[in-house]
């Protein structure tokens, strides 16, 4: 799952742990998301 942020994101898990090291940044402020299950 990604838990998005103002300014970044981070894939977690259902636990809370992070699934990948990198974090994700945007580069300009998110205006929507979408969620695809």
């Amino acid at each position: 799952m990604l838990l998005a942020y103002q300014n970044y994101g981070l894939f977690m898990n259902s636990r809370g742990e992070r699934t990948r090291n990198k974090v994700v940044e945007w580069e300009h402020m998110p205006m929507e998301f979408g969620m695809f299950v």
